[in-house]
């Protein structure tokens, strides 16, 4: 695999991860 597509789905994740929590907090207000 090239750097490029291995930095792509870093970045992918990493977004996913942070759609995750951002639905989690949304869920949970009180929840850090």
């Amino acid at each position: 695999m090239s750097k490029e597509r291995e930095r792509e789905r870093n970045v992918l994740h990493l977004a996913l991860l942070l759609g995750l929590r951002l639905v989690a907090a949304g869920k949970e207000p009180e929840a850090k």
